[in-house]
């Protein structure tokens, strides 16, 4: 996804998915001053058929929507279903949006998994997971459940040292309480050894999942 205009010094792909032979992307456009000044909006790309490379879709928003922390994507039926993330504090919170696949550019028709539904206003939402980035999920066929692989975040600077797991039996949650399957041992307190944005590959499932 080549960089667009300054003062745009980055591009960071936070979630990809595939339609047909099409292969869309959220990312976020990073300033010079991150981490201190927040993204400077975020916004769709696509590579259409496949072939490189990814371009702007022109639809974007703002640093303040919640798209903003998309992350792990998935394609249930005719919907496109995302778990985005939210700060608190040094905790991050996780919530799930969806939007039909036919309505990918149009901000109006993505909504938010409430306790009583679907709705478009996000400060309704429920939260998923705490203590978590957007986590990467997939249906795992040896345990018959939905696993959800994130990072746990647990220094004040916002690092993670620990990458844990959680199953449910909908995507939609609820979810288990979190268990670590790999922890750096020595983190400086956060400050190095940190652990970044665990990616669930089905390519690398063996044996039906169990491996």
């Amino acid at each position: 996804l080549p960089r667009g205009a300054s003062p745009e010094v980055t591009v960071w792909i936070t979630s990809s998915f595939t339609v047909g032979d099409d292969i869309y992307a959220y990312y976020i456009s990073i300033p010079a001053t991150w981490p201190k000044e927040p993204p400077l909006a975020g916004g769709l790309a696509v590579m259409r058929g496949g072939v490189p490379p990814f371009v702007r879709t022109g639809f974007t928003y703002p640093s303040s929507d919640p798209l903003i922390g998309v992350g792990g994507a998935l394609i249930r039926g005719n919907y496109l279903y995302l778990y985005t993330g939210r700060s608190a504090g040094i905790d991050f919170n996780v919530f799930l949006t969806r939007v039909p696949l036919s309505e990918l550019e149009n901000r109006t028709a993505y909504e938010f998994l409430t306790d009583g539904g679907w709705n478009a206003n996000a400060a309704t939402a429920t939260r998923l997971m705490s203590n978590s980035n957007p986590p990467s999920v997939s249906f795992n066929n040896a345990l018959g459940q939905w696993v959800s692989m994130n990072n746990a975040v647990l220094s004040e600077n916002g690092l993670a040292s620990q990458i844990t797991m959680r199953t449910a039996d909908q995507p939609e949650g609820p979810w288990s309480e979190p268990f670590v399957i790999y922890a750096v041992s020595d983190t400086g307190d956060g400050q190095w050894g940190s652990v970044y944005n665990p990616d669930q590959h089905s390519a690398f499932d063996a044996d039906g999942g169990r491996t």
